[in-house]
């Protein structure tokens, strides 16, 4: 079958601590695919805008998670530390797949869709963007990243009006794969990827192959549509690897 690695430090949710473990899975010769399980009641809860807030005014956030955003906040730099993480699993040179084992929200939600297959809890969590509710609007390439993922009449409800959606409904949509008893979880998002173990490695060792194809994948958005070009997390996304590639 191959060796799967299997991570729950993704949830941290503070996206600049991630990359070194994706740089260890991707080094590892006999790794096949990259499996991330949640911990606790929660996948991801978004990006940390409680410890955002910290580092600006150097005082605790009060309200809450569903403050309202400060301009501060809004403009942190770990916002683009979230595109640049999403931006690595979106073309990661093994299959990818998450384990969702709870509420999967905001950031947390975009983080949730890079991967190539999910599954998800079957009894406990929702899937949400509280954009509407927080006074946030996202970046054109975090909503593109959901355009990509969801159909439009999810998109819609998702970011429009902060809609939840159980593991019911995401099954039914078409967004995870299945909803599992979270004893399950983890053996239920190996088994998506099972069947493409081995694909992509070359002789060598090298990834480049899958890494390639998911580039193109991504980069193929770039089309001029509607007389205007795309500007999307994929527009700058090659950039940006060719920047971690230097």
């Amino acid at each position: 079958m191959g060796r799967f690695s299997a991570t729950p430090l993704l949830v941290s949710c503070r996206p600049h601590r991630p990359q070194d473990i994706l740089d260890q899975v991707e080094g590892d010769a006999a790794a096949t695919a990259l499996v991330v399980a949640g911990e606790g009641k929660f996948f991801c809860n978004g990006i940390d805008m409680a410890w955002i807030d910290y580092q600006v005014t150097g005082k605790p956030r009060e309200g809450g998670a569903m403050q309202m955003l400060s301009p501060e906040t809004a403009s942190h730099p770990v916002w683009a530390d979230g595109e640049r993480l999403l931006a690595r699993l979106l073309t990661f040179p093994l299959p990818t797949a998450a384990a969702i084992n709870g509420h999967w929200v905001a950031w947390g939600c975009m983080l949730g869709l890079a991967f190539d297959y999910r599954v998800m809890r079957e009894d406990r969590g929702f899937m949400f963007v509280p954009a509407v509710d927080i006074g946030a609007i996202y970046s054109t390439g975090f909503t593109e990243l959901m355009r990509a993922k969801v159909s439009r009449n999810v998109l819609r409800d998702m970011i429009t009006f902060a809609k939840r959606y159980s593991a019911s409904d995401l099954v039914e949509e078409g967004v995870v794969s299945a909803a599992l008893p979270l004893e399950e979880l983890v053996e239920g998002a190996k088994a998506e990827v099972r069947p493409w173990v081995g694909k992509g490695r070359k002789k060598d060792g090298s990834l480049s192959t899958m890494g390639g194809i998911k580039q193109k994948l991504c980069a193929s958005r770039q089309q001029p549509s509607s007389n205007h070009l795309l500007a999307t997390i994929f527009l700058h996304l090659l950039g940006i690897v060719a920047q971690q590639k230097a």
